[in-house]
């Protein structure tokens, strides 16, 4: 998943170089959300989605949708319970299976 995860750092139009310190990055981004994935209250998780998908549907934007899971996973270490809505989401979205 990492390597998905990595892939989709960088924008699709754009050059990407592959490093050893993408792949840790995006391995310590990965848990961040499956951590906030398995936890039994998370935050909002339905505005996280609409907003995801607004990045998709900007020329598939997706360092942004990453950056928006990320910090998700974050807030989610703080408060209420979506983490079912998005991990359907990254699933069907971004084919994240986390």
């Amino acid at each position: 998943m990492a390597i998905r995860w990595a892939l989709l750092h960088g924008h699709y139009q754009k050059d990407r170089s592959w490093s050893n310190d993408l792949l840790v990055e995006s391995a310590r981004e990965v848990n961040i959300v499956r951590a906030a994935l398995s936890m039994s209250e998370s935050a909002n998780g339905t505005d996280l989605v609409a907003e995801i998908i607004e990045d998709l549907s900007n020329n598939l934007d997706t360092p942004s949708a990453l950056k928006r899971l990320v910090d998700w996973a974050q807030e989610s270490k703080k408060v209420h319970n979506h983490a079912g809505v998005v991990s359907r989401a990254i699933d069907s979205l971004l084919g994240l299976a986390l």
